[in-house]
């Protein structure tokens, strides 16, 4: 098998379909995360039951202080995130945005 790696814009002009995978390390971080919490604090979080429309989340992401967040770390997510469809959330009208933020970080 050939894998390699490309720009998106790249690969559209091309005509093919950009496919980003969790690698193996990420993977581990996260249960190693999962493992750090429930170890300090007694709490275990479910991954597969996290709440992707948690309003505190939202908010949070909102300020666009996302340095270190997968796939939000670039001035485009952050603009993203602080601009537009988002500013519902933070005035606080009732609406879920969790959908539209996995599509945008896809």
């Amino acid at each position: 098998s050939i894998t390699t790696q490309f720009p998106m814009t790249t690969i559209e002009e091309l005509g093919l379909l950009k496919l980003d995978f969790l690698g193996l390390r990420t993977l581990t971080v996260i249960k190693n995360a999962v493992e750090n919490v429930e170890k300090t604090t007694g709490i275990f979080i479910d991954v597969d039951k996290i709440d992707y429309d948690d309003k505190k989340v939202l908010a949070s992401l909102g300020t666009g202080k996302t340095d270190g967040v997968f796939q939000l770390e670039s001035q485009g997510m952050k603009n993203f995130m602080t601009d537009g469809v988002y500013s519902g959330v933070y005035s606080g009208k009732e609406q879920s945005c969790g959908g539209d933020l996995r599509m945008s970080a896809a």
